[in-house]
C-alpha cells in the first residue's frame, strides 16, 4: 500500500486517516494480509484491474460499510455495497460494518463464499436462496438468525463459525433439508420454518428461540439412542443416563454419543451409571455434561480414557461397583484399584483444603479440574509424577505446596509451555510453594512465575493466607503487584481491571501479548527503564486512550498496538528514538 492511500498529508504533515481506501489501478491480486492492521478502513474501491481476491481478506475491517468495483472489472462486482463474483453466483462479502437489520440472499447466487457473513456485526436475520447450491466452511459466523429454505445445498463443515448451544447462530430449516441433516449432524439447535412462518422466525429473539428448544426437550422425559455397531445403547429416564452393553463381547467402548445426544439433551442429565458390559470409556465420551452431578461405574469397567469428563463441571458424587477390579472410590474421589493413582477429584466437591493421601504416587490428567471451591492443596512425599493439564481450568486453586519427592511433571501439565503458565497464573492466583534448595524447586524454578522455597515450619501460613503471589521474588511487597505477572523483568501478563495503571519500575521489556484484551484499561504510564515494548504487547483495546513513553524506550515493534484505536502517545523529550506530536508516535531522523 502506499502512504497516500492511507493518510491524509498536507503541506507535509500528517493530519488524519483515510477511512476511503482506493486499490492502485494495475493490481491483479489481493492476497490475505492486504489489509492487515487496517481496521479503520470503511470503504474500499477495486479497480478494473484486479482479477483474484484470497478468501477472508477483508477480516478484521470492523469498519468497513462498503465494497465498491469499476464497473469495467471483469471478474467481479459491486451491489449495494457487496461484493459477488460478476456472473452474481457467489456472494463473496458482505461488509462486516453495513447497516441493514435483514439480508435476502439474491437468488442468482449459488455460493455462499468463505467469510461472506463471519463478521457482519450489523446484519441481525439472514435468509438465503432457494437455489443456493454450496455454503462454504466459516461462511456464516455473526447473524444471529439464518433461515435455509428447503434446498440439496451442500453445507461445508464449519460453515456456521459460531455453533455453540448458547452462543452460536439460529438456525431455521424446512423438513427434510439439508440444513435440517447439517443440524442435527452438528449438534446446532434449530427451528423446522417454512416461507409461511419466516416472519415468526425472523421476529424471535435469541434467548425466545432457546427457550423454546428448551423447552421442548425439558418436557422429554424418556428416550434411548441405539449404539449397536458400537456394541451398547443409552437411555435416559429421569434424568438418568443408563448405558448397557447389547453385546457379549469382551471389549465394549463408550464414545460419540454427543453425535446423537444433543447438546439441550445434555443439559438435562445429572446421573450417569455405566452398566455391566461396558469395558471402556473413551476420552470426550461425556465432554460438556455440564449438569452432570453423579458417575456409577459398573463392575465390568476396565479403562477410563483422562478427559473422558472434560467439561463436567458439576460432578460432586463418583461411585465404583464393589465387585470392579479396577477403580475404587472414597469420598467420592476416584483411584485406580491399588490406590496409586488419583484419577478424578470432583469438580463440585466442596472442600476448600485437600491434601493428597499418603498411597498416591500419581496424580493423573484432568484429576483437578475446574473446581470452584478448592483454594489449597498439599502434595505429599508420596507423590512422584503430576500427569498432564492436572490442575487445568482450576479457577480458585490459590496455594499449591508440592513437596520434594515429585521429580516427573508432564509436558502441558497446566500449561508447561511457558506463556501458557504464565497466563493461568495471572488468571488464577496460582501460587506453587516447594521446599528450599530441593529437586522439585529446581524443577519448576526456570519456567515458573511465584514459585518460592520454604521451610517445613512455613507451610501452614504458606497454605493459609489469602494473598495470592505474583513476583519471581519472594521479598517483594504484595502491594498491587498482583497484577502483574513479572518473569525475568519482562512483564508477560496484566489481569487487572483498573482504567489507569503505572507499570512496576522493574520491568524492563513489556511483553508479546501482556496487555491482551484488557478492555478497561484508559491511560497507561511506562516507567523509565523499560527498554523494549514487544509485539502485540498492546492486543485488541478498544478504550485505551493515553500512554506514556519514558527517554528509556528504544524499541518498540511495528505490531506493538495490534488491533488498537490509535492512542494519545505522550513521548519524553529526551528519548533518541521516538517522538510525539499532536499525540501521535513518530520516528526520529525518519
Amino acid at each position: 500500500m502506499e502512504n497516500n492511500e492511507l493518510f491524509i498529508i498536507k503541506d507535509g504533515d500528517l493530519i488524519g486517516i483515510n477511512p476511503i481506501f482506493n486499490i492502485p489501478q494495475g493490481i491483479k491480486s489481493l492476497e490475505y494480509g492486504y489489509f492487515y492492521n487496517c481496521d479503520f478502513i470503511e470503504e474500499i474501491n477495486i479497480p478494473s484491474s484486479c482479477e483474484k481476491i484470497d478468501d477472508h481478506i477483508f477480516d478484521f475491517l470492523k469498519h468497513l460499510k462498503r465494497i465498491n468495483v469499476d464497473p469495467q472489472n471483469k471478474h467481479y462486482i459491486s451491489i449495494d455495497g457487496c461484493l459477488y463474483t460478476k456472473d452474481k453466483k457467489k456472494l463473496i462479502k458482505y461488509p462486516n460494518n453495513k447497516e441493514c437489520n435483514i439480508f435476502y440472499v439474491d437468488e442468482a447466487t449459488e455460493i455462499i463464499g468463505r467469510g461472506a457473513f463471519c463478521e457482519a456485526t450489523s446484519l441481525e436475520n439472514l435468509c438465503l436462496s432457494k437455489n443456493t447450491k454450496i455454503i462454504e466452511s466459516n461462511s456464516v459466523g455473526e447473524p444471529s438468525k439464518v433461515f435455509i429454505p428447503s434446498t440439496d445445498a451442500l453445507i461445508e463443515n464449519y460453515a456456521f463459525k459460531f455453533y455453540d448451544s448458547y452462543y452460536g447462530t439460529v438456525i431455521g430449516c424446512e423438513k427434510g433439508s439439508s440444513a435440517e441433516k447439517f443440524c442435527l449432524k452438528n449438534d446446532i439447535p434449530f427451528l423446522y420454518v417454512n416461507n409461511e412462518n419466516l416472519d415468526w422466525f425472523f421476529s424471535l429473539s435469541f434467548d425466545e428461540h432457546y427457550k423454546l428448544i428448551k423447552e421442548k426437550t425439558e418436557n422429554e422425559t424418556e428416550f434411548i439412542e441405539d449404539f449397536s455397531e458400537n456394541g451398547f445403547i443409552a437411555s435416559y429416564k429421569n434424568n438418568t443416563l443408563t448405558i448397557s452393553a447389547t453385546t457379549e463381547k469382551n471389549e465394549v467402548t463408550v464414545s460419540n454419543l454427543n453425535e446423537k445426544i444433543s447438546s439441550f439433551r445434555r443439559t438435562n442429565i445429572k446421573n450417569i451409571v455405566i452398566d455391566k458390559g461396558i469395558t471402556h470409556i473413551a476420552e470426550n465420551a461425556f465432554r460438556d455434561y455440564y449438569n452432570l452431578e453423579s458417575i456409577v461405574i459398573g463392575k465390568d469397567l476396565c479403562h477410563i480414557d483422562q478427559g473422558c469428563f472434560y467439561g463436567a463441571y458439576s460432578i460432586c458424587e463418583i461411585k465404583v461397583d464393589k465387585e470392579n477390579k479396577h477403580f475404587k472410590a472414597i469420598d467420592n474421589i476416584l483411584y485406580s484399584y491399588d490406590l496409586k493413582t488419583l484419577i478424578k477429584y470432583p469438580p463440585k466437591k466442596e472442600n476448600e483444603f485437600f491434601e493428597i493421601p499418603s498411597h498416591v504416587n500419581r496424580i493423573g490428567k484432568f484429576s483437578f479440574q475446574s473446581n470452584n471451591h478448592l483454594k489449597c492443596l498439599k502434595i505429599g512425599k508420596s507423590v512422584t509424577h503430576i500427569e498432564s493439564y492436572a490442575f487445568f481450568c482450576y479457577w480458585n486453586l490459590k496455594h499449591v505446596y508440592i513437596d520434594e519427592s515429585v521429580t516427573q511433571i508432564d509436558d502441558d501439565m497446566i500449561f508447561s509451555v511457558e506463556d501458557e503458565l504464565r497466563s493461568y497464573i495471572c488468571n488464577t492466583g496460582l501460587v506453587v510453594g516447594t521446599q528450599k534448595g530441593s529437586a522439585t524447586e529446581k524443577l519448576f524454578a526456570p519456567t515458573l512465575v511465584g514459585v518460592f522455597g520454604i521451610e517445613d515450619n512455613e507451610i501452614d501460613d504458606f497454605l493459609s493466607t489469602d494473598k495470592p503471589y505474583f513476583s519471581h521474588s519472594r521479598n517483594d511487597p504484595y502491594e498491587k503487584r498482583c497484577d502483574f505477572a513479572i518473569f525475568d523483568d519482562t512483564l508477560v501478563r496484566y489481569k487487572g481491571r483498573d482504567e489507569e495503571i503505572t507499570i512496576p519500575d522493574t520491568v524492563k521489556i513489556i511483553g508479546t501479548d501482556a496487555f491482551d484484551n484488557r478492555y478497561s484499561l484508559k491511560k497507561i504510564i511506562i516507567p523509565n527503564g523499560v527498554k523494549e515494548i514487544e509485539k502485540s504487547a498492546f492486543n485488541y483495546f478498544e478504550k485505551l486512550e493515553d500512554i506514556y513513553i519514558p527517554e528509556s524506550v528504544t524499541k518498540i515493534d511495528k505490531e506493538a498496538f495490534f488491533h488498537c484505536n490509535p492512542p494519545h502517545f505522550t513521548v519524553s523529550e529526551n528519548n533518541p528514538v521516538f517522538y510525539s506530536q499532536d499525540g501521535k508516535l513518530y520516528l526520529k531522523n525518519n
